[in-house]
């Protein structure tokens, strides 16, 4: 985002849609949920960051780690101690 004239913290003025928007742009392509699970069979670790609203209504996937999302960093960072945030 650029800054706008006038604004005080230096940020241009914009919707969550549009936030949302250029945050995802900047991800890595998000993998199909069959690619996924090929993946998770072959090995891989899957991180289900969902809230549990949405495993509740979309149902769990089975074998995937469940985090808190807000103690995902420290979870996933082998240099963290005790893996929980401080």
């Amino acid at each position: 985002m650029t800054a706008e004239a006038g604004a005080p913290d230096g940020r241009t003025a914009c919707t969550v849609d549009e936030l949302l928007i250029e945050a995802r742009s900047s991800l890595p392509h998000r993998t199909s949920p069959a690619k996924a699970l090929a993946a998770q069979a072959t090995g891989a670790l899957l991180i289900d960051i969902r809230g549990d609203d949405q495993r509740r209504t979309c149902r769990l996937i089975h074998g995937a780690l469940l985090p808190p999302r807000n103690a995902l960093e420290w979870r996933c960072d082998p240099g963290a101690s005790g893996g929980t945030p401080p």
